[in-house]
């Protein structure tokens, strides 16, 4: 969307995908303790239709349309900014009903208070400390924008199906996980000006990682479903030979 709307590689595509990635996380985090997943008004496919209207438009006018300024109220920014608007509006409404559901949930069961707050510490984690990292070295934004996007998103990516896991198994939800531990590595390089190790081999090999990551934990989540289904996922199995069809071919 952001290569669409010719956006450039900047703060503002970094704060989006950081916005959309809490929506998508805090959502989950609601249903976890409310068991009703909260659409809200505009939702998922009202969002998949206004990205697709975004690809759509610049076949039609030219890719050019995005970068034409328009003023309203003596604000004056170009076309791409401006759609952003909507999309922001309903990331923050939506976040904010998330909030206000689990705040809620608290208040009838007081005793699960102080988990609905810790259940939102690996989504504040990666925010902070991956924010500041990229404060530290903003060529991460400026020059790498596709790569930060990519790391970030799939972190979120793993949390909330782990999320999504912990709530469909009635289990409890962890607040550390293993693919965290670079972040305040990274932070520590930035502060050094990349003295231990170059920045941006350290983004590629963690965005690596945390793709890597992601698939090993959708990978066991599979086995053992598929384990305890008795059925199969990567392979078709042959069905079963009786013996004796196999001696009447050979005869």
């Amino acid at each position: 969307m952001g290569a669409a709307l010719r956006t450039g590689s900047n703060y503002i595509m970094y704060g989006n995908i950081i916005m959309y990635m809490t929506t998508f996380y805090a959502s989950q985090w609601d249903v976890y303790f409310n068991s009703i997943l909260d659409l809200w008004y505009i939702n998922v496919t009202e969002a998949q239709f206004f990205g697709m209207l975004l690809q759509i438009l610049p076949g039609i006018y030219g890719p050019q349309i995005w970068l034409t300024h328009f003023t309203i109220y003596s604000i004056t920014l170009p076309l791409s900014y401006w759609v952003l608007i909507p999309s922001i509006l309903t990331c923050a409404g939506f976040t904010l009903s998330a909030i206000i559901n689990v705040w809620n949930y608290s208040k009838t069961k007081t005793e699960e208070k102080f988990k609905c707050i810790l259940y939102t510490v690996p989504c504040a984690l990666v925010v902070i400390l991956f924010s500041f990292w990229c404060y530290l070295s903003p060529q991460l934004i400026n020059n790498h924008i596709h790569l930060t996007c990519i790391c970030v998103g799939f972190l979120f990516c793993n949390y909330v199906g782990r999320f999504v896991t912990a709530r469909v198994c009635k289990l409890p939800y962890s607040i550390f996980y293993y693919n965290m531990v670079p972040l305040p590595f990274a932070i520590v390089n930035a502060l050094t000006k990349g003295k231990l190790m170059n920045e941006i081999l350290l983004l590629k090999i963690y965005a690596a990682f945390s793709v890597l990551s992601y698939l090993h934990f959708c990978w066991c989540l599979i086995l053992l479903m598929t384990n305890h289904l008795t059925i199969k996922c990567f392979k078709i199995p042959f069905p079963p030979v009786d013996p004796k069809t196999l001696v009447d071919k050979k005869t």
